[in-house]
């Protein structure tokens, strides 16, 4: 993932917006990839592992963000956060006995482990074409997730999209994750582009607040499939997926 940035402007749409900029920086779950399909299924074994009865599931289901219906509420801690805030909201919310809470968060942890290797990933749209496409319009292109970096690039590999990203950061990276403007921050440094030349796309209220605490040029918001985009009243432009980010001049 070596830089390639070439200077110089250019102008993107998107959304009814327009923005003149040098970068693109997106969010991977829920915008190049489906939440719900990837995410919802290891969230469920997560809980299985920790919680010891049915009040514990579904007390556990309300806080960590999943409905009845196999889907993440937009905006959950599922569906937004790190592996520690995950961890951080299990144990708020149960109150885990000290005596067992080591084993039972250990047992989740590894059972995640094991899963996340083989995890589904489905492209929302067709993200290749569209990253070598901006790419080619000399845009430089970062990813800012709350997921593991590791993850991460796992993922790239498998959209066959890694060699169109310049710099990526995740929420165990040596910044604060998002919605802290850190992430943003570290991205400029890692590419020489200042975040004011920087387009934010995503579709969570972590996106939406890095974006605007690091001064970034704007922010597109990706609306899932199923819920309308949280943020879909506070971005700049409303997308159903970055195949509709255009390269306007």
């Amino acid at each position: 993932m070596q830089d390639v940035w070439r200077s110089g402007h250019v102008i993107v749409s998107g959304g009814q917006a327009t923005f003149d900029v040098d970068s693109i920086v997106f969010d991977k779950d829920g915008t190049l990839i489906d939440l719900d399909s990837t995410w919802f299924g290891i969230t469920e074994a997560w809980i299985s592992a920790v919680a010891v009865d049915s009040g514990e599931i579904e007390h556990l289901e309300q806080a960590l963000g999943l409905d009845n219906q196999g889907f993440l509420v937009p905006g959950g801690v599922a569906a937004t956060g790190t592996f520690r805030e995950i961890e951080h909201a299990t144990r708020h919310a149960l109150a885990i006995d000290p005596s067992t809470v080591d084993d039972r968060l250990r047992e989740a942890r590894e059972i995640v482990a094991r899963a996340i290797p083989n995890l589904p990933v489905h492209p929302i749209g067709d993200v290749r074409a569209t990253m070598a496409r901006l790419k080619a319009n000399g845009l430089v292109l970062c990813v800012a997730s709350s997921d593991d970096q590791a993850t991460i690039v796992r993922h790239l590999d498998q959209l066959q999209i890694a060699e169109f990203v310049s710099a990526l950061i995740g929420g165990d990276g040596p910044v604060t994750p998002k919605p802290h403007p850190a992430s943003l921050w570290y991205l400029s440094d890692q590419v020489g582009i200042a975040t004011e030349r920087m387009l934010m796309v995503g579709d969570s209220f972590t996106d939406l607040g890095a974006a605007r605490r690091a001064g970034a040029a704007g922010i597109l918001a990706v609306a899932p499939r199923r819920h309308p985009s949280p943020i879909e009243e506070l971005a700049d432009g409303l997308i159903g997926s970055i195949q509709e980010i255009l390269v306007t001049g």
